[in-house]
């Protein structure tokens, strides 16, 4: 048997799936961008839409591990049922291999015990994974709408100043700029922020200093309303990275427990082992290896 496998690791698989996954994830969330603010926003971690991806993406590693460990579970389940089915556990007391046939059963009750303990943890996972998105979906819902009232709010800044710009450009190009903007958070409203030029080519128009204040007025609603959801992701990332440490646990314990049965079983004096079944055996253990590979 290989050795047991490492932590997924999320950058090289994000870059190779995670444009698609991303876009489910932001559709979940009734938000849909253009290619390239997909694009954009996927490599900008100060963007608030891949801040939003963080908990989902998480909880499907979570999903990864939880997968790994039931399969290892499998496995560890056929080991003993390959046992019992070879007579030795009915062998009498007095027969040769008495004190292994012990530690057998021992293991055994074991794995019972740790399989309903994971069944706890599974149940405590897919909970997370339904509260957090419940609550995500609703903190991206209200940051639509706060969107949605700043683009409304500037629209009227811009008619003071003759300038004709529908919602929706407004709207658009204040999330252009949003995806784009890599630099300081305390610094994207002030004057000399590269936050007003990407919006002003988004716009195709020149904001004077007086423009770019009255609309950094109405953008801090928008800011609030990002550090509200900054609050609420960190509790769910801190609960989903425990969720990780705990399953990564249970992954190293059913792997040991295999180990352990294994060695023991290979120590009857009368076991045959089958290949073939063995063999069998193993096909649940369809891992991709190069996930977690450093």
């Amino acid at each position: 048997m290989n050795e047991e496998i490492k932590e997924p690791d999320l950058a090289l698989w994000f870059s190779t799936y995670g444009m698609l996954t991303a876009e489910r994830i932001l559709e979940g969330f009734k938000i849909q961008l253009d290619h390239d603010e997909l694009v954009s926003a996927i490599k900008n971690p100060r963007s608030i839409y891949f801040q939003l991806l963080r908990v989902p993406l998480k909880n499907i590693f979570n999903g990864i591990i939880l997968q790994q460990i039931r399969d290892y579970q499998v496995y560890a389940q056929k080991i003993f049922i390959d046992y019992l089915m070879s007579g030795q556990a009915d062998k009498p007391q007095e027969a040769p291999g008495a004190s292994i046939r012990e530690d057998m059963e021992t293991e055994r009750k074991n794995l019972v015990e740790l399989g309903e303990a994971f069944s706890e943890k599974e149940s405590a996972h897919l909970k997370l994974i339904s509260e957090s998105q419940a609550s995500l979906i609703k903190l991206a819902r209200e940051l639509q709408k706060t969107l949605e009232s700043a683009a409304q709010k500037i629209s009227r800044i811009f008619q003071t100043q003759k300038i004709a710009k529908s919602h929706d450009a407004i709207q658009h190009a204040i999330r252009a700029a949003t995806i784009h903007y890599d630099k300081e958070d305390h610094e994207i409203f002030s004057n000399t922020s590269l936050f007003w030029s990407i919006m002003e080519k988004d716009l195709n128009l020149t904001l004077n200093d007086e423009l770019r204040q009255q609309s950094a007025d109405v953008l801090n609603e928008f800011r609030e309303a990002r550090n509200q959801i900054d609050e609420v992701l960190e509790i769910y990332l801190e609960l989903t990275n425990e969720m990780t440490k705990v399953l990564r646990d249970f992954r190293s314990k059913f792997y040991k427990q295999i180990l352990r049965a294994s060695e023991l079983i290979q120590l009857l004096p009368d076991y045959r082992d089958d290949e073939t079944r063995r063999a069998e055996n193993l096909e649940s253990l369809d891992f991709d290896a190069k996930i977690g590979e450093e």
